[in-house]
């Protein structure tokens, strides 16, 4: 998993150097750069498997954001696409904010799986507090 979130962040890194070399720069191409980063970060991020559960919180939340972002921005394209949209100067980032939506996908399921793989502190936890994301109560460890 850590070596295709390593990929998923080289790739996500591609478009982001790419608007950099948009001519004319519009607020936009500096929007999708940024976004493209991120997700790359996002992806980089989750290689590294012992930060505590709290940024693992906050980086499933800003991964879910980010795959929204990049599945909302797709489809607000999608109406202005003609019959042969692939074929067009659109199909390219039509196409990236596409496959980076599906891309965030896997990313989001390596911080799900640090936030359950940590249960231990939530049975320990007192009655009152829940966590946002956990375990349900009825599972028990299996260690011992």
């Amino acid at each position: 998993m850590r070596v295709l979130n390593a990929v998923i962040g080289c790739i996500l890194l591609i478009p982001a150097l790419l608007h950099v070399f948009i001519p004319h720069k519009p607020l936009i191409a500096y929007i999708f750069m940024g976004m493209y980063a991120v997700g790359a970060l996002l992806a980089f991020t989750s290689v590294h498997t012992n930060m505590g559960i709290r940024w693992a919180r906050i980086m499933a939340l800003g991964t879910t954001a980010a795959m929204f972002f990049y599945f909302t921005v797709f489809f607000k394209m999608a109406p202005q696409f003609h019959e042969a949209w692939y074929q067009s100067g659109k199909a390219l980032e039509g196409i990236g904010m596409l496959l980076s939506g599906f891309a965030m996908i896997p990313v989001l399921s390596c911080f799900s799986c640090m936030l359950k793989a940590d249960f231990r502190e939530q049975l320990e936890r007192p009655a009152g507090k829940k966590a946002f994301f956990g375990v349900p109560e009825g599972i028990q460890d299996k260690n011992g």
